[in-house]
């Protein structure tokens, strides 16, 4: 495979200029058309690993709006105040769960648990009828509640809390109650027999596996206890009961559960040799049995998010993770084997165009992409869209404020709710939020492979450097032309698109492919 130059000039065939053969030399190559793949003239082309080109295209007609609405501000006085203590979490398409930590500095910097609810409409209108509810002392947080509302319209669920340093406070457990109609919580009485230190900069894991019960994992301090996980029960009076405790391989670290259905959970762990394990978690009852454990081969940088639910279509998880050198953040894909029962390992993975700090990370299975919400350059809410079979990402601000802290969550018809706190000097502790909407265009479009216009149909090139001119562009001058994710070229930036030049006449541009 390669490339040819052609080594030709091509004259304009716009009229109106007056000097075609000087403003209008092109640079022109040639290259084999990937197997499949039908080119265009005039189509924008990418080049694969393979030094094959191929059309941009697209499936699907709705597109992805974020933000959507003038966001929202559900406090003034309270929000989250490190990287690990923003939980946002759907009930439903319209209503939704804020758990996170806040500093008191009237009592030693301590950290305070709360929890948030509130509730936004299809065009981005954010109800909040209610302050933050507290639940007790600490910053390493979890919760996750009953998937089925109740009558009444409210929904149970279960919050776990610990301090980030092992010589501080155990972990302790409530119950609570959340009335979607008031945005009321009722709480329980706080828990903490049997539920152990918790592992420095690790939180108690918890994920709900039936009504009113939740599997919940700790990493512990503890030579003696060790890892364990562990059936928590909840009654209609909110008190709280805990199985048979089942211990955990040594050496787990961090952590997440992924939910497979309530009979079945994946334990995801670091290693001490700095590798990602996959266990299995059956639950029989009130009891956990371990199964099948997988390892996976590539180092661990520090610690991972991931996806809490299985994806319905593929049994995909996808996870965030640092990169060899930490400056880079990547998304990697893990599959559930249902005949083995056991996690396989991907050797694919996305790398975001920019490293993201106060992450989190959701799934849409409506579309298939991977939702990373995280601050770049110190203060921008961002959201990353990752197309993982297209190895494509779409990076867009979600609110017009200093923010930090990020938390994120999409429901099943592609709405985002997005929240995070303040980081405008006046406004410290002002909690917001953000929406938009994921649509179900999905496109190949990859800025890391584009390559240039298709002079023909037979795989002839025009690279960069080379200007443009095709009459059907409606271009305006002086503008930055971009290519975007449908293929078409123009001078509006929509989600997703790519720069690919500067607009020198209504339908001409210079080419200006970079990387």
């Amino acid at each position: 495979m390669g490339y040819t130059n052609t080594n030709k000039k091509r004259t304009s065939v716009n009229t109106n200029w007056a000097d075609d053969n000087a403003l209008n030399e092109s640079l022109e190559f040639h290259f084999p058309i990937q197997d499949g793949a039908i080119v265009n003239k005039n189509d924008f082309l990418q080049l694969n690993d393979e030094g094959e080109v191929y059309s941009v295209f697209s499936t699907g007609t709705k597109p992805t709006t974020v933000p959507m609405g003038r966001g929202g501000e559900w406090s003034y006085e309270l929000a989250p105040e490190t990287d690990k203590d923003n939980l946002t979490r759907w009930i439903d398409d319209t209503n939704f769960i804020i758990f996170f930590a806040h500093m008191n500095v009237f009592e030693e910097g301590n950290h305070e648990a709360y929890l948030q609810g509130g509730s936004v409409d299809q065009d981005g209108n954010f109800y909040f009828n209610k302050s933050p509810m507290l639940v007790g002392g600490g910053n390493l947080l979890e919760f996750d509640f009953n998937q089925i509302v109740v009558e009444g319209n409210f929904v149970n669920g279960l919050c776990s809390v610990s301090e980030d340093s092992w010589n501080k406070q155990g972990s302790f457990a409530r119950a609570f109650q959340y009335s979607i109609e008031t945005q009321e919580f009722t709480l329980g009485e706080t828990f903490n027999d049997g539920f152990p230190m918790g592992q420095e900069n690790s939180p108690v894991l918890t994920n709900n596996v039936g009504h009113n019960k939740y599997l919940v994992s700790c990493f512990t301090q503890s030579e003696i206890a060790g890892n364990e996980a562990f059936i928590v029960t909840i009654n209609d009076n909110l008190e709280i009961s805990i199985g048979k405790k089942t211990g955990l391989p040594e050496g787990f670290s961090y952590g997440n559960l992924v939910r497979i259905n309530n009979d079945k959970v994946i334990l995801l762990a670091n290693t001490r040799d700095a590798r990602l394990a996959a266990q299995i978690l059956n639950i029989k009852g009130n009891t956990i049995q371990l199964g099948n454990e997988s390892r996976g081969d590539f180092m661990l940088f520090g610690e991972i998010l991931a996806t809490d639910k299985l994806s319905i279509k593929e049994n995909k998880i996808y996870i965030l993770m640092a990169s060899t050198n930490s400056n880079d953040h990547l998304v990697r894909e893990l599959s559930y084997d249902a005949v083995r029962d056991e996690v396989v390992f991907s050797p694919g993975e996305v790398t975001l165009p920019v490293r993201a700090i106060s992450t989190d990370i959701s799934f849409y299975d409506g579309s298939g992409v991977v939702l990373i919400a995280g601050v770049v350059n110190t203060d921008i809410p961002t959201l990353f869209i990752v197309d993982f079979a297209t190895s494509s990402v779409v990076q867009k601000v979600v609110g017009d404020r200093s923010a930090l802290h990020l938390g994120c969550d999409v429901n099943g018809r592609g709405g985002v709710v997005l929240s995070y706190a303040s980081n405008d000097s006046s406004f410290r502790a002002e909690g917001l939020c953000s929406y938009g909407q994921i649509g179900d265009l999905v496109s190949n479009l990859d800025y890391q492979k584009t390559i240039g216009v298709a002079s023909d149909s037979m795989g002839h090139v025009y690279v960069s450097g080379s200007v443009i001119t095709n009459p059907s562009l409606k271009l305006k001058i002086n503008s930055r032309v971009y290519v975007d994710i449908t293929g078409k070229i123009n001078t509006e930036n929509t989600p997703g698109a790519v720069h690919v030049g500067f607009a020198i006449t209504n339908d001409s541009f210079i080419l200006e492919v970079s990387r």
